[in-house]
């Protein structure tokens, strides 16, 4: 559909840590075309320029991003769609910019993981500790390189939690692989990601924010039955979503990736969210 046709409500979609638009390749044939479908390269992913060097990259860092990307194409109003990082960054964007959204659709994340106060002193250290290791490797140009096959089979079996298929990866290889001279394959994925670091407050900290802050437009939470464990570690922070009657939480059968794995169970979920009331938008 025509950019500049105002019927075709745009949707925004943010991918995960690591990852890049390509995430959203094997869902988006399967959702209405009546809407807009816009994924970006968050900096330091995919083919997007990195971040400025030698830094932590932080979770705010994609909350500015979105800011200056929404008001560089210049719509009054978004759907935000995001998986993991990318869920978490729309999450707290619509706390700070209500005004921007109509609607939330969220992939296996409920907020920014806290650290609790148990933990900060170790926690920083090891970040400070990491992003040293990563800026020395970078320094020295110590980029790792790979066969096709090996590259896949990393991003196969490299994730945090639970494995991508090898569709699911050949759709995220083909923005971050950068071919070399001799025939293989570097990440473009930017190494300090290993060390990236959110917001510093606590679980009890979140709760007060989305009471303070309430997300009031529909929101939809999809999340994976292999990561269950984040649901009743957020159930305080749910418990609040909940207040708002347009608040829907589903849980479908799968792993992190879920949305990139076996799309076709995620997509008339997303597809009934979409569709409901799109009279009105």
């Amino acid at each position: 559909k025509a950019w500049g046709n105002e019927e075709n409500t745009p949707v925004l979609a943010l991918h995960g840590i690591s990852d890049n638009a390509g995430t959203f390749d094997r869902l988006l044939p399967l959702l209405p075309s009546s809407f807009y479908y816009i994924c970006i390269d968050l900096p330091s992913h995919g083919r997007s320029s990195p971040y400025p060097p030698h830094l932590f990259i932080n979770a705010l860092d994609n909350v500015l991003t979105l800011k200056l990307v929404l008001d560089y194409l210049n719509r009054k109003k978004y759907i935000l769609m995001g998986h993991s990082w990318g869920g978490q960054t729309s999450i707290l964007f619509t706390q700070l910019y209500p005004e921007y959204v109509i609607k939330i659709i969220v992939f296996d994340s409920f907020y920014l993981f806290p650290v609790e106060l148990l933990h900060f002193k170790d926690f920083l250290t090891n970040k400070f500790s990491k992003l040293i290791r990563v800026n020395e490797n970078i320094a020295t140009n110590k980029r790792p390189q790979y066969t096709y096959e090996e590259a896949i089979a990393k991003l196969v079996e490299g994730r945090r939690s639970g494995e991508l298929t090898r569709e699911a990866a050949e759709s995220l290889s083909k923005r971050c692989l950068i071919p070399t001279e001799n025939g293989k394959y570097i990440f473009s994925t930017d190494p300090r990601l290993k060390a990236f670091i959110n917001p510093l407050f606590n679980l009890k900290f979140v709760v007060g924010l989305v009471k303070k802050y309430p997300i009031t437009c529909p929101v939809l939470f999809v999340y994976a039955s292999d990561t269950e464990a984040q649901y009743y570690y957020f159930k305080s922070v749910i418990r609040e979503y909940k207040r708002n009657k347009q608040c829907i939480v589903k849980k479908v059968v799968g792993s992190h990736d879920v949305h990139n794995n076996s799309p076709e169970l995620v997509a008339p979920i997303v597809n009934k969210f979409l569709t409901k009331g799109k009279s009105k938008l």
